[in-house]
């Protein structure tokens, strides 16, 4: 008789399960474009984006500056740029940068938001640790040459952006870092509450009355649950969600006039400079930043 050797493997996973595997196992990441590509761009200043992007350099040698300090990218190093965090790039000699990138999003927002918001926004150090994130960048230039198989390789990058972003966000949970995805209650469920009310009403102007009225809640209880697990307060948290939006639009050439209207500004002027408090440049300039990269990716068959 054949042996059953499942009693041989199944206790293999002896590990209690934490709050962190199951924000993992519920993460859902949406792949919005890959590629390979080489630029002789020298200087790109004060850039930002309106997704994740993860990049894994293959030639040359770059300089990132971001939140006060600057990240050297050599050849197989990897690194993930935050929506919405502002960045500056310095190519460092000469030799042309060649670097294979996914853009991606995840959803539901809130994890979204805890992603860039704490486990990204400080994670510049985990790239400098020589070897430690290269091999995925490998597994990456090693899946861009099964271009053909369209549907089965979109679903094995996605599985390869959730295992970066788990062992990163082990990886600070290992070190003792106190994420705010750990973090659960009735504070937990009033910001999801907030993000939820705002997507639902993006036409009308940002009324946090609204939403306390809508949570049946308070503004000391609003305020407290904002500060304590995102740092910040509910009007600038739920406004970068309005300019997240912003951005997506800009990059289809929607008309300013029309982004303002739909995104409940009172005015062209009032939409431009919130965008230009929350991103550091005005939308004029994203946009026609945003093309003349893509222009010049273009024009050498680079995109």
């Amino acid at each position: 008789m054949a042996k059953n050797l499942f009693d041989d493997f199944r206790d293999i996973d002896t590990g209690e399960r934490t709050p962190l595997d199951d924000f993992i196992d519920t993460l859902n990441v949406r792949l919005i474009g890959r590629g390979e590509s080489e630029t002789r761009i020298t200087n790109l200043r004060d850039f930002v984006l309106p997704t994740f992007l993860l990049v894994y350099c293959k030639t040359g040698t770059l300089r990132l500056s971001h939140g006060g300090e600057d990240t050297i990218l050599e050849p197989d190093s990897l690194y993930i740029f935050s929506p919405y965090e502002l960045y500056s790039l310095t190519r460092l000699g000469k030799t042309r940068v060649k670097f294979y990138y996914l853009m991606f999003n995840v959803a539901p927002y809130m994890s979204r938001y805890y992603l860039a918001a704490s486990a990204l926004s400080s994670a510049d150090a985990l790239f400098l640790q020589e070897g430690q994130y290269g091999r995925f960048g490998f597994t990456l230039e090693e899946l861009s040459s099964f271009a053909k198989l369209e549907n089965g390789l979109s679903a094995t990058l996605r599985q390869l952006i959730k295992l970066i972003l788990a062992r990163i966000l082990y990886d600070q949970h290992v070190t003792g870092k106190n994420l705010p995805l750990m973090k659960h209650g009735r504070g937990h469920a009033l910001i999801s509450q907030a993000f939820q009310y705002t997507e639902n009403h993006l036409n009308e102007p940002l009324i946090i009355n609204n939403i306390i009225r809508e949570a049946s809640t308070s503004k000391t209880s609003l305020d407290r649950a904002f500060h304590d697990i995102l740092d910040t307060t509910p009007s600038k948290a739920l406004m970068r969600l309005k300019i997240d939006h912003s951005m997506e639009m800009l990059r289809l050439n929607t008309p300013v006039q029309t982004i303002a209207r739909d995104l409940g500004f009172y005015s062209v002027y009032h939409f431009s400079n919130t965008f230009k408090a929350v991103t550091g440049i005005r939308p004029t300039r994203y946009r026609g930043e945003f093309f003349a990269y893509s222009h010049f990716h273009q024009e050498r068959g680079l995109l």
